[in-house]
């Protein structure tokens, strides 16, 4: 078989007549290399050779371009290539009690600080009185902001709160759950300590 040309095989068809099929041409591979020497060799090769740029063709004009509906037009300089970040100052103390006065939740967060007004449903000498309380949770919506409900672990007045009469052993902590924000100091919510 020479170079450049095309096996051709006999074969029967349906009928089990005989007809001449053309092949595609022979594909001839290097052969592969069988040590490590020589696949170090072969890969330093292919990692040296020159590579041919792949040249587009330009492409003639169709009678139906392709349709662009639904992108919106670019106008404008192109961006840069590096941009300068923003550069913002932190807030001053001025613009943070602001923010404060406006959003009462915002230095809310875990570990801080509350008041928690006593309900009806606790001893008679307890009642509507404010005890300190450690955020242990905070509840946030979908962008992170505290909805204003909250976990607290509370500081108890002792057996005046509790009516143990244990002596040292009267627990001092209580855990309520999901505690509403009151600015106003209802009772059964929290509010900032003042």
């Amino acid at each position: 078989m020479g170079e450049g040309k095309s096996p051709v095989l006999e074969k029967l068809d349906e009928k089990g007549e005989q007809k001449q099929v053309t092949l595609p041409p022979e594909i001839k591979f290097p052969p592969a290399p069988s040590t490590l020497g020589e696949i170090r060799v072969a890969s330093q090769r292919a990692a040296t050779a020159p590579v041919a740029p792949v040249v587009a063709e330009p492409r003639e004009a169709s009678a139906n371009p392709p349709s662009l509906r639904g992108i919106k037009e670019i106008t404008g300089p192109p961006p840069p290539a590096y941009a300068e970040p923003p550069t913002a100052e932190p807030p001053t103390y001025e613009q943070m009690s602001i923010e404060k006065e406006v959003d009462p939740l915002f230095d809310l967060s875990e570990g801080a600080m509350v008041h928690y007004v006593t309900p009806n449903s606790w001893r008679v000498n307890s009642r509507n009185q404010r005890r300190a309380g450690l955020v242990a949770f905070c509840y946030r919506d979908a962008q992170g902001r505290p909805t204003g409900l909250v976990n607290l672990t509370l500081f108890l007045n002792g057996p005046a709160d509790t009516g143990d009469m244990g002596g040292p052993r009267t627990r001092c902590l209580q855990f309520e759950a999901g505690v509403k924000f009151s600015a106003e100091g209802e009772q059964g919510c929290w509010t900032w300590a003042k």
